[in-house]
């Protein structure tokens, strides 16, 4: 999938009452490219989630030998980037279940696109980009979480990269992994 939006994912949002159960994502390759927008979230099920909940949602390399069937979730933009392996975003009341996410790069980037300085917020995980979400029960393998950033104009970075959540100020992160 390819975007110039501020979400990003199979969905844009999973609001509040929204269930998702029982999904496997094989091979996802998102790549977002010039977002506008101040907050930016990707994910491979949905930019952000409010409110939801996500039950046995899994997202897979599958490798046959073929260097093409590398995955990645990578947004490149001239604002604060939130990039998950499962959400961008992960608020309040949201419950993420059994997630497994399992050989797939996640890649946050900012470049930045003007000659002013300003601050840039980037934030990297394997389940969620940014979490205040209950998260149980998940795991992260096999996958690389990463941060670039241009300093060509010489812009503040604020950056943010974790196995299963790049930055949660909320919420709960009960056994969950992440291994290589």
């Amino acid at each position: 999938q390819k975007a110039d939006a501020t979400h990003a994912g199979l969905v844009k949002t999973l609001v509040s009452g929204a269930s998702v159960t029982g999904l496997t994502f094989v091979n996802p390759r998102i790549e977002v490219v010039g977002a506008k927008a101040e907050e930016n979230y990707a994910g491979v099920l949905a930019g952000t989630a409010s409110g939801a909940t996500i039950t046995d949602v899994s997202v897979e390399r599958f490798a046959d030998g073929d260097a093409a069937y590398i995955s990645s979730i990578r947004w490149m933009t001239a604002a604060s980037t939130n990039v998950g392996g499962i959400v961008g975003k992960a608020e309040a009341a949201t419950t993420i279940t059994n997630a497994s996410v399992n050989g797939i790069d996640i890649v946050g980037a900012s470049l930045a696109g003007s000659d002013t300085k300003s601050l840039r917020t980037v934030m990297a995980g394997g389940i969620a980009g940014v979490s205040e979400a209950n998260i149980t029960e998940s795991s992260v393998s096999n996958s690389r979480i990463l941060i670039e950033r241009n300093d060509r104009y010489r812009n503040y970075y604020l950056s943010y990269a974790g196995g299963i959540a790049g930055y949660s100020n909320k919420g709960t992160i009960t056994n969950c992994y992440y291994y290589d």
